[in-house]
C-alpha cells in the first residue's frame, strides 16, 4: 500500500522534469533562428559579397602579368619560284604593366572600402533586426497563449455560474431573463475562445516560420518579474543611437562611397601613366616567315590623356552628385525617424511601468468586487447582471495586466534596438524573465 503514491509521485516528477527539459526559452529560439532564417545568410553574403569587391578593386592598382606561347607549324609555297618549304615556329612572351598614376581606380577601391563598410553595418542591422523579431513573435505567442488561458478561465467560471443559476430558475428564486443573460456570456465566451485559438495558432506559425522547427513548450515569463526604469535618460540613449546604431552608420558609409563615386568619375578627366616591361624569344617573323630565334625586352612608359567623350565623364559625375544628395536626404529622414520613435519608445516605457502597477491594483480591487457581488448575489442583496459585470470587470483588469507587461518587454527589445543596443546581453536580461 505504501509502494502505489511513491510510484505516481515517481511519475508525476518525471512528467514534470521532462517538461522541463523541453521548454525552450527565448535564447533556444533564437539559436534556432540563427541556423534558419534566411535573412542572416542573405547580410553575411552581401558582406562577403563587399569584400570581393573590394579586392577586385584593389587588384586594378596591382601589377598585371601575362605569359603567353605559341607552337606553329607552317607550310609555305611559293608559286613563281615553284618552291615549298615546311617548318616549325616558337614564341614565347610575357608582360608585367603596373600603372604608376590612376586617379580613378585608386577612387574606385577607396569607394569599394566604404562599400564594404555599409555591408558589415548593414549586416548588424540585419542581426538586430532578427533579434528584435524573434523577440516580438516569442511575446505574441506568450500574449495569445495567456489570453487564451484567461478567456478559458473565465468560462469555466461562466459555465459554473450558469449551473448555479439554472438549480435556481428551477426552484423559482430568479427570473428567467437572469438565465438568458449568463448562458448569453458563455457563448461570447464561447466565440472569444474560438477567436483566441485561431490568434495562437496564427502567432506559433509565426514562430515556426523563423524557427524552422515545430514549437511545442515555450518558457512562461514570470508573474514576479521587477521591471526596472531605463537606466539611461532619452538624451543619453539618442547620442548612443547617433553613434551606435547600425543602420544610420550603414547610410553614413553611403554617404562615404558616393562621395568617393564622385571623386572616382571626376578623374576620368585625368590623364593615366602605366609602365610596362615585357621579353619575347620567337624564331618566327612576319607573315609567319621563318627566321633566326631572337629575344627582345622593351620597357615602355605609356600616358593617356581624354580629351573628349562626348559629355559622357561629366554626366556621370552629375549622376553621382544627385546620389549623394539622395543618400544625404534618407540619412537625414532616418534619423529624424529614430529620433521620435526612440522617444516614443522611452517615454512608453515610462507610462508602461505605471499601467503594470495600476492593473495589478485594479485586479485586486476587481477580485474583491466579485467576490461582494458573489457573497450579495447568495444573499439576495445583487442581481446575476452585477455578478457578470464584475466578473467582466476582473477580466478586463487581467487583460489589461498582461498587455502592459508584454508591452513593456517589446518596448524595451525595440529601445535597445534602435539605441543600437540590441545584443545577446539584452536578449540574456530578457530571457532571465522567464521562467
Amino acid at each position: 500500500m505504501l509502494r502505489r503514491p511513491s510510484f505516481f509521485l515517481v511519475i508525476l516528477l518525471t512528467v514534470s522534469f521532462s517538461k522541463q527539459i523541453l521548454a525552450q526559452d527565448l535564447v533556444a529560439i533564437y539559436q534556432q533562428v540563427e541556423l534558419s532564417d534566411p535573412r542572416l545568410l542573405i547580410g553575411h553574403q552581401n558582406y562577403q559579397i563587399g569584400e570581393a569587391r573590394q579586392r577586385q578593386a584593389l587588384g586594378e592598382l596591382l601589377p598585371q602579368a601575362n605569359f603567353s606561347s605559341s607552337l606553329t607549324s607552317t607550310e609555305r609555297e611559293v608559286d613563281d619560284l615553284d618552291s615549298f618549304e615546311q617548318f616549325g615556329g616558337e614564341r614565347y612572351a610575357i608582360s608585367v604593366r603596373q600603372p604608376l598614376f590612376n586617379m580613378e581606380r585608386f577612387r574606385s577601391w577607396q569607394r569599394a572600402k566604404s562599400v564594404t563598410e555599409q555591408f558589415g553595418y548593414k549586416r548588424d542591422d540585419t542581426v538586430a533586426k532578427v533579434r528584435l523579431d524573434t523577440i516580438e513573435r516569442y511575446f505574441q505567442y506568450l500574449k495569445a497563449k495567456d489570453e487564451l488561458n484567461l478567456i478559458t478561465e473565465d468560462k469555466a467560471d461562466t459555465k459554473l455560474r450558469l449551473e448555479q443559476t439554472q438549480a435556481l430558475f428551477d426552484k423559482n428564486l430568479v427570473r428567467i431573463t437572469e438565465l438568458l443573460e449568463v448562458q448569453s456570456s458563455l457563448d461570447l465566451l464561447e466565440a472569444q475562445e474560438i477567436s483566441a485559438e485561431q490568434t495562437l495558432e496564427m502567432a506559433r506559425e509565426s514562430l515556426i516560420e523563423i524557427t524552422g522547427q515545430p514549437v511545442s513548450y515555450v518558457a512562461q515569463l514570470r508573474e514576479e518579474t521587477n521591471f526596472a526604469r531605463p537606466e539611461m535618460s532619452v538624451d543619453e540613449l539618442l547620442d548612443r543611437a547617433m553613434l551606435h546604431n547600425p543602420a544610420l552608420n550603414a547610410l553614413g558609409s553611403e554617404i562615404d562611397a558616393a562621395k568617393k563615386n564622385i571623386q572616382s568619375k571626376r578623374a576620368q578627366h585625368l590623364p593615366t601613366v602605366n609602365l610596362e616591361l615585357s621579353k619575347q624569344e620567337t624564331d618566327i617573323g612576319f607573315d609567319n616567315t621563318q627566321t633566326p630565334k631572337s629575344d627582345s625586352e622593351v620597357i615602355s612608359l605609356s600616358i593617356n590623356v581624354p580629351i573628349y567623350s562626348g559629355g559622357v565623364t561629366s554626366a556621370r559625375v552629375e549622376e553621382s552628385a544627385r546620389q549623394l544628395v539622395v543618400s544625404q536626404a534618407t540619412l537625414d529622414q532616418t534619423r529624424r525617424e529614430i529620433i521620435k520613435e526612440l522617444k516614443d519608445m522611452f517615454f512608453g516605457m515610462r507610462s508602461t511601468l505605471r499601467q503594470i502597477e495600476a492593473t495589478d491594483k485594479a485586479i485586486t480591487s476587481a477580485s474583491k468586487s466579485l467576490e461582494a457581488m458573489n457573497r450579495g448575489f447568495e444573499l439576495g442583496m445583487s442581481t446575476i447582471s452585477d455578478v457578470l459585470d464584475a466578473q467582466k470587470e476582473l477580466l478586463s483588469a487581467k487583460r489589461s495586466h498582461q498587455q502592459a507587461r508584454y508591452d513593456y518587454v517589446i518596448t524595451r527589445a525595440r529601445l535597445a534596438f534602435l539605441s543600437g543596443g540590441m545584443d545577446e546581453q539584452v536578449m540574456a536580461e530578457i530571457n532571465s524573465w522567464l521562467d
